[in-house]
């Protein structure tokens, strides 16, 4: 049934133009950027908040200040927070605790 009609009509291809749909475009960007002005104080002091943590493996951001103890143990660290939570830190993030013991 295809190969009947697209004998009888024919296979054409539409190009699409995305300027089609810039009324959409604009204002998700337009509603992205009024949320960015909108909260640009609050976004600030959360990246910079953000900025004092340390990465200690891939699954964990550290904040230094909640930092209780610091274990290694046949060349593994572990790091003991405030909250009695315990973490690994990576092999090769090792590197980082020579910093936090200075």
């Amino acid at each position: 049934d295809l190969i009947n009609k697209v004998t009888i009509f024919g296979f054409y291809f539409a190009s699409l133009d995305i300027r089609q749909n810039s009324k959409i475009h604009n204002k998700v960007l337009q509603a992205v950027f009024q949320f960015l002005e909108k909260n640009k104080d609050k976004i600030h002091e959360e990246i910079e908040e953000l900025k004092s943590f340390i990465r200690v493996n891939r699954s964990h951001l550290l904040n230094p200040e909640h930092i209780k103890n610091l274990k290694t143990k046949d060349k593994v660290t572990r790091i003991l927070m405030s909250n009695g939570v315990e973490t690994q830190v990576s092999r090769r993030r090792n590197p980082f605790k020579t910093a936090l013991l200075r």
